[in-house]
């Protein structure tokens, strides 16, 4: 036999022989298995990426609004603010690790519309922000792949991004707000829109109104304290009840106000409230106060001014009879409004006090606290303590904001149109109040902005 008859001879016969088959099979097995296991491990490896980049856009775009509301909205600063976010996202993202995931130029400031669901670059608005974290071959940071890379695909390129954007609870313009309980017996009638918030639980007794689109709302609804029969004499509180907490950041600006107020050069941060708008000379000093018998009358004060006020004994009574307008009043004394014939009235004023007393605000009884104009613009008041508030009976509140860091108590027959209290601990009104919604005319009430993901 020749050679290459032999050579025709073991070529037919391996070709025939059936054992091997399952080298064969497994090298077919070995590679599906390989494409399953890249699809497992590198693609959990790009879905923790990508969780790990959104959380960090989410940080970024939230950072940068609220440092460049706490300067002061001036867009000039945002570079300053953006370097600020970037500053938060290097905790999240150590560059060392993971290189260069966010720069400034991938922060802008616009704004979002919800219609259209479209952020809009626009660098002079500080409504809105988008913020982008990639991960890319362009910034050498591309992330790497396992066992992608016996298909050819060696890295992937990642981005995220996320869209931040200001707003204004609207109960915090018109309502009842406080930090521990907020309480109200019966016989009292909530209009639609009007809010009562506790950030630990809300308590009621009976008959009480409460109109569509009131809301009342707590941390948790199984703490709302009711009579037995609540639900039964407490009209249309089910349909009102909400559940979540509120920041009640503005009530940590107050003593900055005190301080801005009193030196027009103090160190305060850019989102402290500042003079209002019927005050002249925001620049000058306030005129320094000392009353006549601890007495401070309309006659002592002049429109446009903000005047200092100190005391003897850590009291004063502020005797409106004729109405207050158009002043800032600052203050450590507690203080009393005088009733007299009339009561005392107050239009576009401001008073605060550092007084830490339960009482530092007290009203015996026939105080108004705004304008009764219909919620008209203007004329409304702001009221402001490091301490805490009691009032009597028939007190009236028009566009007008309360804020207090300790309780605030008033009794019967309380009248409130664009009303707003905000405690830092306790709110307590008794019975036969009426209050009612503006939705406008309450422009003077101070705001802070507050901050939301959109996109």
């Amino acid at each position: 036999m020749t050679l290459h008859k032999q050579f025709l001879k073991s070529k037919e016969y391996f070709l025939c022989r059936e054992d091997g088959g399952m080298t064969i099979l497994g090298l077919y097995f070995f590679l599906f298995m390989a494409i399953f296991g890249a699809f497992a491990v590198d693609g959990m490896n790009i879905s923790a990426s990508q969780v790990h980049l959104q959380k960090a856009a989410d940080q970024a775009a939230h950072a940068a609004l609220y440092n460049m509301s706490y300067m002061g909205n001036d867009p000039a600063k945002a570079d300053l603010a953006k370097e600020k976010a970037i500053e938060v996202v290097s905790a999240t993202l150590p560059p060392a690790r993971f290189g260069t995931s966010i720069e400034i130029s991938d922060i802008t400031f616009g704004q979002f519309d919800h219609a259209t669901r479209a952020f809009t670059p626009d660098p002079t608005s500080t409504s809105a922000v988008m913020a982008e974290t990639s991960f890319s071959r362009g910034r050498l940071n591309a992330l790497n792949t396992f066992l992608f890379k016996l298909i050819g695909f060696d890295s992937f390129d990642i981005t995220r991004r996320a869209v931040y954007e200001t707003y204004q609870p609207g109960c915090l313009r018109e309502g009842f707000l406080g930090e521990d309980i907020v309480a109200v017996n019966s016989n009292n009638n909530f209009a639609n829109g009007f809010c009562i918030h506790s950030n630990t639980h809300v308590s009621l007794n009976n008959n009480n109104q409460f109109e569509a689109g009131t809301i009342v709302s707590m941390a948790d609804l199984g703490t709302l304290d009711l009579p037995a029969s609540g639900f039964t004499t407490n009209d249309g509180l089910k349909a009102a009840l909400r559940e979540g907490t509120m920041n009640l950041r503005i009530l940590n600006r107050i003593e900055h106000m005190i301080a801005l107020y009193s030196d027009p050069d103090a160190n305060v941060p850019g989102d402290t409230p500042r003079l209002p708008h019927y005050i002249v000379d925001k620049a000058a000093k306030p005129e320094k106060l000392l009353p006549k018998a601890n007495k401070l009358e309309t006659a002592d004060l002049e429109e446009g001014k903000v005047y200092l006020v100190s005391c003897k004994n850590k009291n004063v009574t502020i005797d409106a009879n004729t109405t207050m307008r158009k002043v800032v009043i600052i203050s450590d004394c507690d203080m009393t409004f005088g009733n007299g014939i009339n009561g005392s009235s107050f239009e576009d004023v401001m008073i605060l006090t550092s007084s830490t007393s339960s009482t530092s605000i007290s009203a015996p009884a026939a105080l108004r606290v705004g304008a009764m104009d219909n919620c008209k613009d203007g004329g409304g008041a702001v009221i402001a303590s490091l301490g805490g508030m009691k009032f009597a009976s028939g007190i009236e509140m028009y566009g007008s904001q309360f804020l207090a860091k300790g309780p605030i108590e008033f009794t019967s027959n309380a009248v409130g149109e664009g009303s707003s209290l905000i405690s830092g601990q306790t709110i307590y009104g008794t019975s036969n109040m009426d209050m009612k919604l503006c939705g406008n005319g309450t422009g003077d009430s101070l705001e802070m902005d507050y901050f939301r993901l959109v996109f």
